[in-house]
């Protein structure tokens, strides 16, 4: 055999294995997000017709992949100019509804709430979630709806989220689209690579280049988005991020750890941690934020 023929088996094993790998962690992706994310529809939770002092107005829009992704604007009934408009972003699983106590807590606080349901959650299109990094599409889809609207324009303008939402809530900072004042992440992640890496065995960390690889193909550069680049791009946008110690569906070596070790000399981020809580406690309560949180 040639030096250039075994140059040419080398080169298409390589390339196998590298399709192989590739394929594996569409494989993995499809098993955790290739459904829709409709949780919200089977577990228990109020919904706008529960709260009569609130009026819950159905909005649209469509992100990149021209999908309609739907949600509400939330004000109360009575005529009272708003303290500020707070974009909310909801988790994995379900849409913005399983956040309704949140959500109402601050329009009874005279805030505008926007929440819309990421593509394949809740009442938006799509036929599955497809990827965590589609979050970040979604968000600049729904900053770009805010920004259309003249009446949002004078108001101070906030972003809040959970989980997923946590994250994408200080990553659409990045955009550079609203004259967002405050950020807010409430068990969010640092980065994309980071919370798909938790879910798979350690032996299997060389799957790494391929998850982001994945990750592009799926959703372009904003794969790329990590809380800790929003912090340092943004030192006129204040950030700030809560934790359960015991969270165990986004373990604090890959937010809370993260973030303080990425945002040493940051002076416009501050954390808090909820000791002995866990991942839901916090959105789901709304005595774990308050408006101080938007201070």
């Amino acid at each position: 055999m040639s030096p250039f023929e075994i140059v040419i088996i080398v080169v298409a094993v390589l390339i196998a294995v590298f399709l192989f790998l590739l394929f594996s962690v569409f494989i993995i992706n499809k098993k955790f997000f290739g459904s829709r994310g409709d949780f919200s529809n089977i577990v228990s939770h109020t919904v706008p017709s529960d709260y009569p002092d609130i009026l819950s107005t159905k909005i649209t829009t469509k992100n990149e992949n021209n999908v309609t992704l739907r949600g509400y604007f939330y004000k109360l009934k009575k005529d009272e100019k708003p303290k500020g408009l707070i974009i909310f972003f909801h988790g994995v699983g379900g849409g913005q509804n399983m956040y309704q106590a949140q959500i109402m807590y601050f329009v009874r606080n005279n805030y505008y709430v926007i929440a819309f349901d990421n593509e394949g959650s809740g009442m938006s299109d799509g036929k599955c979630i497809g990827s965590l990094g589609q979050c970040n599409n979604d968000a600049r889809a729904v900053l770009k709806f805010v920004n259309s609207i003249d009446e949002f324009k004078s108001l101070p303008i906030y972003t809040l989220g959970h989980s997923l939402g946590g994250y994408a809530s200080i990553c659409s900072t990045l955009n550079n689209i609203l004259p967002i004042k405050k950020s807010v992440s409430i068990s969010g992640f640092h980065d994309l690579v980071s919370i798909s890496m938790v879910r798979i065995p350690k032996g299997l960390f060389f799957l790494r280049p391929f998850i982001y690889l994945f990750g592009y193909i799926e959703c372009g550069k904003t794969c790329n988005y990590t809380m800790s680049k929003a912090i340092k791009k943004n030192p006129h946008i204040k950030f700030f991020h809560l934790q359960g110690s015991n969270d165990d569906i986004v373990p604090n070596k890959i937010s809370s750890d993260k973030l303080t070790k990425k945002t040493k000399n940051a002076k416009n981020f501050k954390m808090k941690i909820y000791e002995g809580a866990e991942h839901p406690h916090q959105a789901q309560s709304p005595k774990a934020i308050d408006i101080n949180t938007l201070k």
